[in-house]
């Protein structure tokens, strides 16, 4: 018995190898379809990698060193410094080294702690420094300042700076030792050098945010500073002999630090995160079993990085997915109905199977085996096409492309995997419902092989009314989660269905769209012939009395139509929201970089700079075209700080950023009525403070100076849809939104002098803000920092992660059309092929070429354009939705926006010219040789 199954085994694969390879052309619509799907997949795995490695360096590169022992109150002397440094770099896998040390010391009895770094200055800890002023040579005892010290402000050029240095000596008195500094210079130092000098302690989360060394990967602070820099060997070196003289001293005020650098390529894995952090554990192991003799500490400055990063792959993976599953729906829904119509022209093989004996399972694994076949091979060639597509749009060029593949085993694996389980998936049912045919249906010239089951009510019905909800709840832009959220129902039982509710909510934000198409196609098939008969008769003078013919056609097949409307506005759907969506985040980040600048430049002063002459000097620059002041302040109101514009109102909207949206009322009116005691107020502040339009709020002067009463002549903010809809109902969260005061008033109350005075500027269309800005820095001491959005978003789009993302997308979008072209002619081609004896009989009536064509046009447009007009809404609406859902928790002035006019549309456009030319040509193929299809008719 066991011999036999393994004979009929054999056979079966001996028989679908035989039929893959003689009918190729039967199987070449189900091997695209899967094709297109793995290679998407296949690009956007190895687009994955490739980002996992250049997200792995940005996230690290902040780093100039790797390791960095540590001494604390240090009683190091010179030699345990240079001993243990020659101990530590002999180890396996340290590459490079330097040592540096730190004082901090009180400047002149003032309560401010000034950190002096003495580094060697040949040193990667003074990659990037920049002189901005004074010597260009360190001597002994000279110092620089750093420029964007907390107190720079406090120090000129050869001033003498006065540094105590505590030496403890156990019970006894502690010495100190005195040192004067020349300050010789200011120099600019890059945020991850000084970061670097600076060493945090802990590694923790919060140092990462506060010190910026994350910058990289989107987390972006800022960490207070007041630092100088002396030669180590010139300067420091002579204070820690001096303070190895003391008798009987034990601890030194001073931190010594010895910095490691690693072979990163070597130890470092992009792949495998898990055995990198247990490389880095093994050298850290190595360093303190060799420092602590010294009684020092050992800092990995890497390890919470390849941490926090590992969750940061995860979510750039799972992003990667998701945009891959809407092309695998596509490939199966595609591949199941092309498999249909294949099984279909295969009626007579099935009945001669048999007749020969084959039982029905036997010959449902045969079409298992062929689909898992034409997966495996559409997987293996995927991987090729998908290196090449993930290369092409990440823009790597120098590359050897047959030793990425080959060298990427693990991919080659799962993209044949992927295509034999897709191929296996795309035929299941199919394939279960061909082989259920009795012998005389499968011998009969065209029985249509349906699974009536599929066409029941119930599911088509509970689909449309959950897409329904998901749909109108978008269009509405309700949150629905926020509105439950806000009503206490006092029963657990509704709070618990609430629950249950909100979780399905959750599932239909991706769903929702699916099953809304699904139950659309299905329930109001029938009403569509309506539909159709309008499109025929408002183009009767194109399609003549054909279009009744084609109609009564369409009428006949009423769930193959379905299945093909379905298709088709699911490939619309999706192109139209993915366009949406990338669009819409490019708008996003424009938008965002606007606001932030203030409008095309803005030039960050200098205390004291002179306005009236930086407007003058600032004028009389090509491309610029009009400038304007802009002050930062926090008012104070009790202990309520109030973030704040200072603007002149009747320049401002002429050239910084805005938005009317941004304003709850006329803002005209608000300008108009702000004079030198007027205030826009934030929304989220009036709501706290309980205040209205009309009212007085009263502001902190500086310095002691009393309060200001300023009136409220305006709010800014955003409204919910439920608050615009029903007056007086409060339903929001909290708002990060600026206020608003005038430049007059600020005169008025002296605020001037506390606030950041900055120079917002509007250039020309054709002026580069990146060069206009840098230009300006140079050539104005007034100008502490300049900002432009050609800078902003060229500092997004350096990221690997977004910027890589966003190249994804694109490519995402390409498959769209890609799959939109192929799939739909697919279909459209396949569904025509079984209508080969029809056009046959049309032809032997008498049916020119044109009247062929005019007869089959009619027919598939008027499917065509009813899913054209059902994914374009669906698309529209899901781009609502998504909206939507980013804007649910924001806090900012910047929201999202629906983006799908200009470059959108064309995109979009170019999207539904595919799908109309994809099936025209089909149609015309079949009208030009209608006699070739008479053969039929003798069979």
């Amino acid at each position: 018995m066991e011999l036999r199954e393994q004979e009929v085994a054999a056979t079966m694969f001996r028989y679908a190898f035989k039929r893959v390879a003689r009918s190729y052309r039967l199987f070449i619509a189900l091997t695209i379809g899967v094709l297109l799907a793995t290679t998407f997949f296949a690009s956007t795995n190895v687009a994955a990698d490739v980002l996992s490695k250049d997200a792995l360096d940005a996230s690290i590169e902040g780093y100039l060193y790797d390791f960095s022992v540590e001494s604390e109150l240090s009683n190091w002397t010179v030699s345990d410094m240079e001993t243990l440094e020659t101990d530590l770099v002999n180890l396996t896998g340290i590459i490079a080294s330097t040592h540096s040390s730190q004082f901090t010391f009180e400047f002149n009895n003032s309560g401010l702690n000034m950190t002096l770094a003495g580094l060697e200055m040949s040193s990667d800890l003074t990659t990037g420094l920049q002189l901005i002023s004074g010597k260009s040579t360190l001597g002994p005892n000279e110092t620089y300042i750093v420029s964007g010290s907390a107190n720079e402000s406090l120090f000129a050029l050869d001033q003498i700076v006065e540094m105590e240095i505590v030496v403890l000596r156990g019970f006894n008195p502690p010495t100190i030792i005195q040192r004067n500094l020349t300050v010789v210079g200011y120099v600019y130092l890059p945020d991850d050098t000084r970061d670097s000098i600076l060493q945090s302690t802990s590694g923790s989360f919060f140092d990462l945010l506060s010190g910026g060394d994350l910058s990289a990967l989107g987390l972006i602070g800022q960490r207070s500073y007041n630092l100088m820099i002396s030669d180590w060997e010139l300067t420091v070196q002579s204070i820690l002999e001096e303070a190895s003289e003391v008798s009987l001293h034990n601890k030194i005020a001073v931190r010594n630090l010895i910095h490691l650098q690693i072979d990163r390529p070597r130890y470092l894995d992009p792949y495998d995160i898990g055995a990198s952090l247990t490389r880095l554990d093994q050298i850290k192991t190595s360093i303190s079993s060799r420092s602590s003799q010294y009684d020092a500490t050992v800092i990995s400055n890497l390890e919470f990085t390849l941490t926090l990063y590992q969750f940061m792959q995860l979510g750039m993976n799972l992003q990667f997915v998701s945009l891959s599953l809407p092309i695998f729906l596509l490939a199966y829904f595609t591949g199941t109905m092309v498999s249909d119509v294949g099984y279909n022209f295969r009626r007579r093989e099935i009945g001669l199977l048999l007749t020969k004996g084959y039982q029905n399972h036997t010959i449902k694994r045969m079409f298992l085996v062929e689909g898992a076949l034409v997966g495996g091979i559409a997987g293996a060639a995927s991987i090729f096409l998908g290196t090449a597509a993930a290369y092409y749009v990440l823009g790597i060029t120098e590359v050897n492309f047959l030793t990425a593949v080959i060298s990427n085993i693990v991919a080659i694996i799962l993209s044949i995997i992927v295509g034999m389980f897709l191929g296996l998936f795309s035929v299941w049912r199919p394939a279960g419902r061909a082989s259920k045919l009795e012998v005389l249906d499968a011998l009969k010239q065209y029985i249509y092989v349906e699974d009536v089951s599929e066409y029941k009510r119930l599911l088509p019905t509970v689909s449309l009314i959950l897409g329904s909800y998901k749909i109108i709840v978008w269009l509405l832009g309700i949150d629905i989660g926020g509105l439950f959220g806000s009503i206490n129902f006092g029963n657990f039982a509704i709070a618990l269905l609430i629950v249950a509710w909100l979780m399905v909510d959750g599932i239909l934000n991706t769903l929702g769209p699916l099953l809304f198409l699904y139950g659309a196609t299905r329930v109001f098939m029938k009403g569509s012939l309506r539909f159709q008969e309008a499109v025929v008769s408002a183009g009767r003078r194109f399609f003549g009395a054909f279009g009744n013919l084609a109609t009564r056609n369409v009428k006949r097949n009423p769930a193959r139509t379905a299945a093909l409307v379905f298709i088709i506005s699911l490939i619309v759907s999706y192109g139209i929201f993915a366009t949406g969506s990338l669009y819409s985040q490019a708008d996003y980040i424009e938008r965002n970089a606007r606001y932030d600048v203030g409008a095309d430049v803005r030039l960050q002063l200098n205390a004291g700079a002179n306005m009236t002459e930086m407007l003058e000097s600032v004028l009389d620059y090509n491309g610029v075209e009009d400038a304007t002041p802009v002050y930062y302040l926090d008012l104070r109101v009790g202990n309520t700080q109030i973030e704040t514009r200072g603007i002149r109102p009747s320049e401002w909207t002429d050239i910084g950023y805005w938005e009317p949206e941004w304003f709850i009322g006329d803002i005209t009116e608000m300008l108009d009525n702000l004079g030198d005691d007027g205030i826009i107020i934030s929304r989220d502040v009036a709501k706290r403070l309980e205040l209205d339009v009309g009212d007085t709020i009263y502001v902190d002067g500086p310095f002691g100076s009393g309060t200001y009463g300023l009136t409220i002549v305006g709010l800014i903010g955003y409204l919910t849809v439920i608050e615009v809809a029903f007056a007086g109902v409060t339903f929001s969260t909290g708002g990060d939104y600026i206020s608003i005061v005038s430049e007059d008033f600020l005169n008025d109350s002296m605020l001037i002098h506390t606030s950041t005075a900055n120079v917002l500027i509007d250039t020309a269309s054709n002026v580069n803000g990146t060069i206009l800005q840098e230009q300006l820095l140079q050539d104005f001491d007034e100008v502490y920092r300049t900002f432009s959005v050609t800078s902003e978003i060229a500092d997004y789009q350096s990221s690997p992660l977004r910027s890589g993302s966003t190249k994804i997308q694109w490519l995402a979008i390409s498959f769209a059309i890609i799959l939109a072209m192929v799939g739909t002619g697919l279909v459209v081609y396949l569904t025509l092929r079984e209508k080969d004896v029809e056009i046959a009989l049309l032809s032997v009536r008498g049916f020119s070429k044109w009247q062929m064509f005019k007869t089959l046009l009619a027919e598939v447009m008027v499917t065509i354009l009813f899913a054209l007009i059902l994914g374009v809404f669906v698309g529209y609406v899901e781009n609502l939705g998504q909206v939507s859902q980013l804007n649910t928790n924001a806090t900012g002035l910047i929201r999202y926006e629906v983006t799908l006019g200009g470059a959108a549309f064309y995109t979009n456009l170019i999207l539904v010219g595919v799908i109309l030319l994809a099936a025209i040509i089909p149609v015309w193929l079949s009208s030009r040789r209608p006699e070739s299809k008479v053969d039929i008719l003798r069979a």
